[in-house]
């Protein structure tokens, strides 16, 4: 229980996952969607309750590039006032955030959390 506790620590605040080679990571959009795709994407993307995100049909690549999608959206359309910037911020969190709790839960259920921290205090990363 406190390997798992220490695992959904590091994960939970540690920097950018989708960075690690073993992780299927996302490309960076090279078109910024309009202001109107972003208005629309991020209305149907909004979840609709915690268990709807982190155990939901949404795949975790699909979760990671949401995340990108809104981030890019709230960076380049700081003054639209029908989603203000936090608005942005906070969905893209709430992807990441489901992403991570994923994570936690593959490495508590296939028992890894230990190799985790030994593999992280030996420097691998």
């Amino acid at each position: 229980m406190k390997t798992t506790i220490i695992v959904a620590v590091i994960l939970l605040f540690a920097g950018s996952i989708a960075q690690a080679q073993s992780v299927p990571t996302v490309e960076q959009p090279t078109v910024v969607p309009t202001v109107e795709q972003c208005r629309a994407d991020a209305n149907a993307w909004r979840p609709h309750g915690r268990t709807d995100i982190e155990n939901g049909p949404v795949p975790y690549t699909e979760l990671l590039s949401r995340a990108t999608e809104v981030r890019m959206c709230g960076m380049t359309y700081t003054d639209d006032t029908q989603n203000p910037n936090f608005k942005w911020v906070i969905l893209a969190y709430v992807y990441n955030y489901a992403a991570r709790v994923r994570l936690v839960e593959f490495i508590s259920r296939h028992n890894l959390g230990e190799k985790f921290i030994a593999e992280d205090e030996a420097g691998k990363r």
